[in-house]
């Protein structure tokens, strides 16, 4: 009896260690830092009216424009809820059910195919740059979804995770997504375009809505049977919905480059949508001016104009043109207007 005794005792004392041991290392797991810095995203430079002039990539993207849970639409973010994460509302971070689902997936299989991560999970992930799957890696970001969960509200979490996802293209949110799959901002997706871009950030590679239309067909297919069997949509609704929405390919735009050049170089690591004094309709005037007035030179010697137009009574520039072909004079047509930069001539205000 003594020596059963013993190993119980043993048993025990092995267990409490692993407990505190366990306990200890979850304490010192952290809140990716990441997540504690506002999304700034992607430059978007706007003339004084509010129109785009150009979204200038960075490393990470291509595009990324945070914006609110308010401005993603109607349907998204409830959409992508139903598909990602059905019990987001009521698990702590971690949902036990589906990593016990999970785990009998990845048992079966003899790898990884599954990791049951909830959207808390995955956000910590993407904030911490983890690639890959792995058990550690995974419990780690477990504690640290139950820690942010205890910080955070279920919308901040939300809004952080969408504005972070990637839907593939280098687009990352649903924002740059709307713009570069629909024409359109976030807010005025239909519900088959939320539908549809809901199924893109799981693989978004593999679900390229401009290089594998079938398979991403195929995926928002799927996602119409998984919205039914949830009721998040009905029968009616599903055969309303039956065929995909069409997808355009729209590229962020490019305009005054010499313009857009100069501030970037008085202004080094910018971000954000930022408003300018350009006025994109005299910038247009101003452009086509110095294209006529170069040809009817007719001269071999004279290939290139420059144009600034600025308003008397604030110095802001209203059109800005460094060259008459930006292609051929680019790098010219910077510096030349460089000369009026330093004079003050263009002056940048964020949210006028």
């Amino acid at each position: 009896m003594r020596r059963y005794r013993s190993i119980i005792l043993r048993l025990l004392g092995g267990a409490a260690l692993l407990l505190v041991g366990a306990l200890g290392w979850a304490f010192f797991v952290p809140i990716p830092a990441a997540l504690d810095r506002p999304l700034d995203g992607t430059l978007n430079l706007e003339d004084f009216r509010g129109r785009d002039i150009a979204v200038i990539p960075t490393a990470e993207a291509r595009a990324q424009m945070p914006v609110s849970l308010a401005e993603m639409g109607e349907y998204l973010p409830r959409i992508t809820v139903a598909l990602e994460d059905k019990r987001f509302e009521s698990h702590s971070g971690v949902d036990l059910r589906g990593l016990c689902a999970a785990v009998w997936r990845d048992a079966r299989a003899g790898r990884i195919v599954s990791g049951g991560s909830t959207i808390t999970e995955q956000l910590v992930k993407m904030a911490a740059g983890r690639e890959g799957r792995s058990w550690l890696g995974k419990a780690r970001e477990a504690v640290a979804a139950w820690k942010l969960e205890r910080r955070w509200s279920k919308e901040q979490i939300l809004d952080a995770y969408l504005n972070r996802a990637s839907y593939g293209n280098r687009r990352l949110g649903p924002e740059a997504a709307a713009r570069a799959y629909f024409g359109k901002s976030a807010a005025r997706l239909t519900l088959a375009e939320s539908v549809y871009l809901a199924g893109l950030p799981q693989a978004p590679s593999r679900f390229n809505p401009w290089t594998h239309p079938a398979a991403t067909a195929a995926r928002y297919s799927r996602s119409l049977d998984r919205l039914l069997a949830a009721g998040v949509i009905t029968a009616a609704e599903r055969g309303l919905l039956a065929s995909p929405p069409e997808v355009q390919h729209c590229e962020p735009p490019h305009l005054a480059p010499n313009f857009v050049d100069a501030i970037l170089r008085s202004n080094p690591g910018l971000r954000g949508t930022v408003r300018t004094t350009l006025d994109l309709d005299l910038q247009r005037t101003a452009e086509w001016t110095v294209r006529t007035h170069i040809a009817s030179l007719n001269r071999a010697d004279v290939t290139q104009a420059a144009m600034v137009i600025v308003e008397n009574t604030t110095g802001a520039v209203r059109a800005l043109v460094g060259s008459s072909d930006y292609a051929v004079s680019g790098e010219w047509g910077a510096e030349a207007a460089e000369l009026r930069l330093h004079a003050q001539a263009v002056r940048i205000s964020l949210g006028d």
